[in-house]
């Protein structure tokens, strides 16, 4: 009969054999087993795919949107581009119509001016003579005998003719309305009048479209109620003591003396050229005052004649710089 002895050890290691294998197991199991989540106190709860959802829509949202917008955006200012481009104006040819429409302007004005001349360049012993030079002028059904220029006994002559203005009557068909006004003799009178008439002005040509009106375009009341005051073109600065005052009407008492002949000493005081022939009479100093730079204005009016007995006022206004000893006029009358 064998004899069994207890080795504590042995049991001790088996024990902690097992127990280690045990704690294998959890911490495997643990590995690959899933929390239970806690209970949330939340109401609504949050969910990270609701929310990634609702961004990326309002950010398409969003994306469509500005990209509608730009597109109405270029297309909008593609449409203008064109529009300005058929548009545009080339300057050359803006500029050749405006010369163009000048010239035209200028053409009719002188045409119409010769017209007038020979309306009233009349010779009564020579009438036919008078008809055929105003014919060409005359727009067809019109007749000389019908501007009622031919019932006179005596001769006439255009002495000057100006041109007034002129009034579009219309533009599509180049019809205006010129005015001018003549002096002429009659006989051995002179007279002075306003005429206008109606023409048409096409291809550099003009023609009367009716008879000649005579008026009076004076105004019969002033609409400019301008006030004179003395006062409105003084310089402006501080005042000149009564000594620099005196020296300042001496120098300009030489310079008018130098002025009126255009005298070659002239250069010495002033940077101005004369008037050629005259001779200075008197001057009167009306105004004078000091600049900030240390300059001076002086204003006044001065009289000289060309001729004995036959004189003429000017007012003037003169910069007058200080030298050393004198002075030298720097502007006169600009």
């Amino acid at each position: 009969m064998s004899k069994t002895k207890f080795n504590p050890e042995f049991v001790q290691s088996k024990a902690t054999k097992k127990s280690k294998k045990t704690r294998k197991k959890i911490s495997f199991g643990a590995i690959f087993s899933k929390k239970k989540p806690e209970p949330s106190s939340r109401t609504i709860q949050f969910s990270r795919k609701s929310a990634l959802s609702i961004f990326s829509g309002v950010f398409f949202f969003l994306f469509f949107v500005m990209g509608f917008v730009l597109l109405l955006n270029f297309g909008r200012i593609d449409t203008l581009t064109r529009i300005a481009a058929k548009k545009q104006v080339n300057p050359t040819v803006l500029l050749t119509q405006v010369n163009q429409s000048l010239s035209s302007t200028e053409q009719m004005k002188y045409e119409g001016t010769k017209f007038v001349e020979k309306l009233f360049d009349l010779n009564k012993e020579k009438m036919e003579e008078w008809e055929n030079n105003i014919s060409p002028y005359l727009s067809q059904g019109l007749n000389a005998s019908d501007l009622g220029f031919s019932s006179t006994t005596y001769s006439r002559e255009a002495k000057q003719i100006s041109f007034i203005k002129s009034e579009t009557l219309n533009e599509s068909e180049s019809m205006y309305r010129l005015f001018y006004d003549v002096t002429f003799t009659e006989g051995n009178q002179w007279k002075d009048c306003q005429i206008s008439f109606p023409v048409s002005f096409k291809e550099q040509e003009l023609k009367l479209l009716d008879s000649i009106e005579f008026l009076n375009l004076q105004a019969t009341e002033s609409k400019n109620h301008v006030t004179y005051r003395s006062e409105r073109f003084l310089a402006k600065g501080t005042n000149v003591s009564d000594n620099e005052k005196l020296k300042i009407e001496e120098f300009l008492k030489k310079f008018f003396e130098l002025y009126v002949k255009n005298d070659e000493k002239l250069a010495l005081i002033a940077n101005v050229s004369g008037l050629e022939g005259g001779t200075f009479n008197h001057m009167q100093l009306e105004h004078i005052v000091q600049t900030k730079e240390g300059n001076y204005v002086a204003q006044g009016n001065y009289t000289f004649s060309f001729q004995k007995d036959s004189s003429f006022t000017s007012r003037f206004t003169a910069n007058i710089k200080p030298s050393s000893d004198s002075y030298f006029v720097t502007k006169f009358n600009e």
